[in-house]
């Protein structure tokens, strides 16, 4: 999904009432062979700053500002997971410590930050490793 259309659908959301289906009713094809970077969204995502005000000026019911903040957590999470196998730890880390009171995320945030400790590239040459060794095993 690109993220102008999830920051489009945020600003709806704040703005109008929308319902939910949890039903996959698209197919979104990634298998492109022609890609210069794996890791697309080496940025902090637009809609995390979108999803900040509202919730600062109040346009997020206090009930919603709970799954809204995971939202933001998941999603900084995820950008954090692509700048350290690009080999930018720094900025995940400063990602990652915007998502400490992650609650539903809290293991992958733990896992993440581990690999964020490590210099730079490391992390993508130990997962690699690992995947060899498991492939040899299996």
């Amino acid at each position: 999904v690109l993220l102008e259309d999830v920051a489009c659908w945020i600003k709806i959301a704040i703005q109008y009432p929308i319902a939910f289906s949890p039903r996959r009713l698209v197919i979104y094809h990634q298998e492109a062979s022609n890609r210069s970077n794996r890791y697309k969204n080496l940025s902090e995502a637009p809609f995390v700053k979108t999803i900040h005000d509202a919730i600062d000026s109040g346009l997020i019911p206090i009930q919603f500002q709970s799954e809204a903040q995971e939202f933001v957590a998941q999603k900084q999470i995820l950008t954090a997971i692509a700048n350290v196998m690009e080999g930018n730890p720094g900025y995940a880390r400063q990602l990652l410590a915007t998502c400490v009171t992650t609650r539903k995320y809290k293991r992958q945030w733990l896992w993440w930050r581990f690999w964020a400790s490590f210099p730079s590239g490391w992390p993508a040459r130990l997962l690699m490793l690992k995947q060899n060794i498991l492939r040899v095993n299996s």
